[in-house]
């Protein structure tokens, strides 16, 4: 062929012809595997750190927290703003579990990483409530609390009960929000008990928890 001719022919034929068309095939559909993985790595991430981002207030009671999650729907619209696939998903998702009739049981505290905690949150039979305890193991109150969740996850089998290192789910965590508990449903976030220990007496019970839990509408 003459120069010009060979300064328009392509690299390669399109397509997977010959194995190492094959091979820069596979190699590219990788490479664009590793990029979608990181993007929603980064998506989960960012959707975490807004979850743990509590504002800095004494503590309401239960009933007005669950009072101002009925008021306050449209200010949360921003934080609620899942892309359209996300939604997709979840409803995908939350259509199949629906087809299942039996009611699943968990009856332990499970310790979760950050990115498994979202993914976890997203995929949950929406009739299940997920209560996440965000734990710093060096307050005191964090491991009492830890302690009493052990119990009382036994006893409320019909909630899974996971937790999460606070300052790894979010490192500009102000700890003064410790220890705070999220619960979520349906893959919503329908409670933000920030300095949870406060509402409850100082040597509190395994009794004392389970019931601002109920309180805050996990029953």
């Amino acid at each position: 062929p003459t120069a010009q001719q060979q300064t328009t022919m392509p690299l390669r034929p399109t397509g997977n012809t010959g194995v190492k068309g094959v091979i820069a095939d596979y190699k590219e559909a990788q490479r664009e595997e590793q990029l979608q993985k990181a993007e929603e790595r980064l998506d989960n991430m960012q959707r975490l750190q807004r979850a743990t981002q509590p504002s800095i207030r004494p503590r309401d009671t239960a009933a007005n927290e669950m009072k101002k999650q009925h008021q306050g729907n449209d200010s949360d619209d921003d934080d609620d703003d899942d892309d359209e696939f996300l939604k997709q998903f979840r409803m995908q998702r939350i259509a199949q579990l629906q087809k299942s009739n039996a009611m699943p049981t968990f009856g332990t505290l499970s310790s979760k990483s950050p990115e498994d905690y979202v993914e976890l949150v997203d995929d949950m039979d929406p009739r299940v409530f997920v209560i996440v305890h965000l734990f710093e193991p060096s307050m005191a109150t964090s491991r009492m609390l830890h302690s009493a969740l052990d119990k009382v996850a036994q006893t409320m089998e019909y909630a899974n009960f996971i937790e999460v290192n606070a300052l790894e789910a979010n490192p500009n965590l102000d700890l003064i929000c410790l220890p705070a508990i999220l619960i979520y449903k349906g893959g919503k976030l329908v409670n933000n008990m920030i300095k949870f220990t406060d509402g409850l007496p100082k040597a509190f019970t395994v009794g004392d928890v389970k019931e601002a839990l109920e309180v805050a509408g996990v029953v």
